[in-house]
């Protein structure tokens, strides 16, 4: 796609609102932390942002979010096995990222405080999985709807051609 078609193409505008309402807005907190610090003259640091598996809830927003969108839509049947994988794999980041962040909530309220580097390092690698995963599964289910407006359009405009020759031939 050249020029401005690919900002017509359904797949990048959903894609796109996407991005601006429910990644960026689920990352305010983040952003609020970072303000946080540096008002206070406080050295900032993603392990002291990140470090508690917050972002962790934020990936099971975001996934449950896209697995929520695709789960209504009816897909062909060569589309299928990847309606499947898709699904699969966003319902696997939600239960990983919910049972992680419970893991590391129960060890901050036990005698075992978890080590924040790593739990930042590593909600920040589930959070570039969700994303992605997220992504596949609204663009699949935005080619999906579009496949199906364009064949309502394609039988309306047949219907009315079709009534235009019935009437062609009842005069």
């Amino acid at each position: 796609m050249s020029g401005r078609k690919w900002r017509e193409n359904p797949v990048v505008e959903r894609l796109q609102t996407w991005l601006l309402f429910d990644v960026l807005v689920t990352l305010t907190p983040f952003l609020f932390g970072f303000l946080q610090s540096v008002d206070q003259n406080k050295h900032f640091s993603f392990s002291a942002v990140l470090g508690t598996g917050q972002l962790l809830l934020v990936c099971v927003a975001i996934s449950a979010s896209a697995l929520g969108e695709l789960m209504i839509i009816d897909v062909s049947r060569r589309q299928r096995i990847l309606k499947s994988a898709a699904i699969g794999i966003c319902f696997l980041v939600v239960i990983v990222s919910a049972l992680w962040f419970g893991d590391i909530s129960a060890s901050v309220a036990g005698n075992k405080p978890p080590d924040p580097k790593t739990i930042s390092i590593g909600s920040m690698i589930v959070y570039l999985w969700a994303l992605s995963a997220s992504a596949w599964c609204l663009t699949l289910a935005t080619r999906q709807e579009e496949s199906r407006v364009t064949t309502d359009i394609d039988s309306s405009a047949f219907s009315a051609l079709l009534r235009v020759m019935q009437q062609d031939e009842e005069k």
